[in-house]
């Protein structure tokens, strides 16, 4: 799996350094804060949340809570940092993420978990500040117990 996540990395952001003439940020551009939720699948399991992000010029900052349901009950907060890549079809943009998270799972030996993230998505601005990604991220293990990747979709709403 680190192997696919990696390759599928690598190929987003070889794509993007193709198409990237006009590196602005659509869905935010105009706006400073959008609010959100995602669904998706990790490591541990099952996982839903939200998260709020904040545009600082051509990069977007995203933070999120999500909770995990697997075989043990887990919660994680993230950060991550995004540069959209403008494609040529209107609307659509890829990114790199990079970011920390960290989780809480009190069924383990080593209940926290420290990692940096490593990935990509690929998002589709309808307009009016709404749009949807799908991203995955894979984690480097800093502290405590093993979570190696996440993927999400989900939608946002600028404001």
């Amino acid at each position: 799996m680190k192997k696919i996540l990696t390759l599928t990395s690598a190929i987003i952001l070889s794509i993007s350094a193709l198409f990237a003439q006009n590196a602005v940020e659509k869905f935010t551009k105009d706006n400073f804060m959008g609010i959100g939720a995602q669904a998706g699948y990790s490591y541990q399991g099952a996982t839903i949340g939200g998260h709020l992000d904040f545009n600082a010029g051509q990069v977007r900052g995203r933070f999120g809570i999500d909770t995990f349901f697997g075989p043990h009950f887990t919660i994680g907060t993230n950060i991550a940092f995004h540069y959209l890549f403008n494609l040529p079809v209107e609307g659509l943009s890829i990114y790199p993420i990079g970011g920390f998270n960290f989780e809480y799972c009190g069924a383990y030996t080593h209940p926290w978990h420290l990692g940096l993230d490593l990935g990509a998505g690929v998002e589709y601005d309808f307009g009016n500040g709404w749009a949807i990604f799908v991203d995955g991220k894979y984690d480097i293990r800093l502290a405590g117990h093993i979570n190696s990747y996440r993927s999400y979709f989900g939608f946002t709403k600028a404001f």
